[in-house]
């Protein structure tokens, strides 16, 4: 999905998204993210993404902290971590990587 106007899809639309295709897929994770964000994470292969939201099953690993400023919730059979939508993708990259490091998720069980 892109977006073609600047504020048209809103967090509550991000956040459906996303639910529904963890609970119709039930990926190992996921994530909603930019170009911006991707280019900045660099986070490939096995690495689990990091997006403005990113969805991790409950089967690769919980969710137990977050850094300040991050949500996340239950949702579909794994945790939805969420930033804030205005955060810069420096921001999101940052937040999201300390999450993942504070909870021991680095890769996807292979």
């Amino acid at each position: 999905m892109r977006e073609l106007v600047d504020g048209a899809v809103t967090s509550a639309v991000r956040d459906t998204i996303c639910a529904h295709v963890a609970g119709t897929f039930a990926p190992a994770m996921l994530t909603l993210s930019d170009a911006a964000v991707n280019r900045l994470a660099r986070r490939g292969g096995w690495k689990i993404g990091v997006g403005y939201r990113t969805w991790i099953s409950n089967e690769v690993g919980s969710v137990d902290h977050a850094a300040d400023g991050l949500t996340f919730t239950s949702v579909a059979g794994g945790n939805m971590l969420s930033t804030p939508d205005d955060c810069s993708a420096e921001q999101v990259v940052a937040a999201m990587t300390e999450t993942l490091t504070r909870n021991s998720l680095d890769e996807i069980p292979h």
